[in-house]
């Protein structure tokens, strides 16, 4: 039998400025992974030059988490744009991240898309590879996190991109693979025992 390994990631630094969201003193220390917030959805840069630092006395992994430019609706809204600019905002933002993660001599490993930009990129091919694009243009080796099955991990493979297949231990599945809408309840599993 095959043995599958699990590497715990969990999105940080998702505040701005003086608007802490969640627990990113405590997070680094029961994941393996950290997905930062690049700026566009959430995120500012003492708030990710922070988050690299706790992950890296962690041991913890660096990866960036981008968004759609909608710090208003915390990259939850859906925002069709032109693929060339789909990809320059995917650049730009790990490029950020990039550059404060060399403030500490950490190399950013990973990519994992935010929201809105993660759940339109699972199922549209074109959105799927622009982002692809934007990762194999920065740096071939960055591992590109895709929903298990979704139109990201396909595109990461046809493009060489080394692929994590993703699954959500707190959120409910619909019968295509792909996550249910939040708007519908019961798809957030707020039960530690159903989680597991």
């Amino acid at each position: 039998m095959k043995s599958i390994s699990a590497n715990l990631n969990a999105d940080t630094a998702e505040g701005f400025g003086a608007c802490n969201i969640g627990d990113d003193d405590a997070i680094p220390k029961i994941i393996k992974s950290a997905n930062v917030a690049c700026g566009f959805h959430a995120g500012d840069p003492l708030m990710m030059h922070s988050v690299v630092q706790r992950a890296m006395a962690e041991g913890v992994s660096i990866g960036a988490h981008p968004g759609f430019n909608n710090l208003w609706g915390f990259g939850r809204r859906q925002i069709d744009m032109n693929l060339a600019e789909l990809e320059y905002l995917i650049a730009r933002q790990i490029g950020a991240l990039q550059a404060l993660a060399s403030c500490s001599n950490v190399k950013v490993t990973h990519v994992k898309p935010h929201g809105a930009l993660n759940n339109m990129a699972a199922v549209r091919e074109d959105d799927a590879m622009a982002i692809g694009r934007a990762l194999k243009t920065v740096d071939r080796d960055l591992i590109y996190v895709a929903l298990a099955g979704s139109e990201m991990e396909k595109a990461g493979r046809r493009l060489g991109l080394p692929v994590a297949r993703e699954r959500f231990c707190d959120r409910q599945y619909d019968d295509d693979g792909n996550l249910t809408s939040r708007k519908i309840p019961g798809a957030m599993l707020r039960d530690p025992q159903a989680a597991a």
